[in-house]
C-alpha cells in the first residue's frame, strides 16, 4: 500500500492521523493549483481540511462555505483529473447533517435536515462525494475531543473554565450525543481504509451521554469537585444544535472494530494534557 495523505494535517484529528504514520498534504483547498501542485501519487487522501467552529460559520457561512463546501468540490476535480488508478478519497462528516429529532442515529436511520449552516455545508459536501467520486468512504462522526496545542473543543473550554475559575459552569442536559475521542477515530479510519472499506460508516464512542454527563466525566477524571458543573437547559450558543444527536456505530460492530469506551479515553486524555 502506498502512502495515505492528509489534508488539515494540524487539526485534532489530522494530527492524529499524522502521529499514525500519515503523510500531510500541504495544500490550500481555495487554490486549485496549490491542490495539484500537492498531489502526488497515493492510495487514498484523507480530507481532514474543514472549517468546525459552528458558530463561526453560522456567522460567515460565505467564508466556511469556502472550505466546507468548495474545498470539497476543488479536491474531487482535481482527483478526477489524475491519470492512473484513482486514489480513495475519504471525506469526514458529521451528526449535525440531522436535526435531532430522533437519535442517536445508524447509517441507516438519519435523515438529513440540518438545523445550522455548518450542518448544511457537510450535507451538501457529503452529496458531491457521493456522486462525483465513486471511490470513496464517508465518515460521520460527532463531539470530537482530545489534547492538542490550539484547538479549541468543548473540553478544552470546560478544563479552562474549570481551572481558572471558581464559579458554577453551566453545560446544557438537552443537548445528547456520542462523545468521540481523536487518537480513537483515527485509528479506526486507518482499520477502514486499510481493509479497503468503502460507503458511509459511522465512528464514534457509540456511548450516549448528555453534554452534561460527558463534563461531569471530565471533571471527575482530571479532579475538580462535580459540583462546579451546573445543569442548563439552554447553551448559550449561536447556531441550533441538533437535542438529541450523536451516532451509532452499527457497521463497525459488524465488522468486529471495537471502539475505545469513553471512560478510557478520558483517562487517556489526562494523561496526554498540557
Amino acid at each position: 500500500m502506498t502512502r495515505i495523505l492528509v489534508t488539515g494535517h494540524e487539526g485534532l484529528l489530522g494530527s492524529n492521523l499524522v502521529a499514525l504514520g500519515c503523510t500531510p498534504f500541504v495544500a490550500d483547498l481555495t487554490d486549485m493549483h496549490s491542490i495539484r501542485a500537492g498531489i502526488t501519487p497515493a492510495y487514498a487522501i484523507i480530507n481532514c481540511a474543514a472549517k468546525t467552529n459552528v458558530d463561526w460559520c453560522e456567522t460567515y457561512p460565505a467564508s466556511s462555505s469556502e472550505v466546507n463546501v468548495m474545498g470539497v468540490q476543488r479536491l474531487i476535480e482535481t482527483l478526477q483529473g489524475l491519470s492512473g488508478s484513482p486514489p480513495l478519497l475519504v471525506h469526514i462528516s458529521t451528526d449535525f447533517i440531522a436535526n435531532g429529532d430522533h437519535g442517536p442515529y445508524t447509517e441507516e436511520s438519519i435523515t438529513p435536515n440540518p438545523l445550522n449552516v455548518y450542518g448544511a455545508q457537510k450535507w451538501f459536501s457529503e452529496i458531491m462525494v457521493r456522486n462525483q467520486y465513486p471511490k470513496h468512504l464517508i465518515i460521520r462522526t460527532t463531539m470530537l475531543y482530545g489534547a492538542h496545542k490550539s484547538k479549541f473543543t468543548f473540553v478544552h473550554w470546560l478544563l479552562s473554565e474549570l481551572s481558572c475559575h471558581t464559579n458554577q459552569i453551566g453545560v446544557t442536559y438537552k443537548q445528547v450525543t456520542t462523545p468521540t475521542y481523536a487518537p480513537d477515530l483515527a485509528r479506526i479510519i486507518l482499520t477502514l481504509v486499510k481493509r479497503g472499506m468503502s460507503g458511509t460508516f459511522h465512528v464514534t464512542s457509540g456511548e450516549t451521554y448528555t453534554r452534561f454527563q460527558f463534563a461531569i466525566a471530565v471533571a471527575k477524571e482530571f479532579g475538580y469537585p462535580q459540583e462546579r458543573i451546573m445543569a442548563t437547559h439552554h447553551a448559550d450558543q449561536t447556531a441550533v444544535r441538533p437535542q438529541n444527536g450523536g451516532l451509532f456505530v452499527r457497521k463497525l460492530d459488524e465488522l468486529g472494530i471495537v471502539p475505545q469506551k469513553t471512560l478510557e479515553s478520558i483517562k487517556e486524555l489526562k494523561q496526554n494534557w498540557k
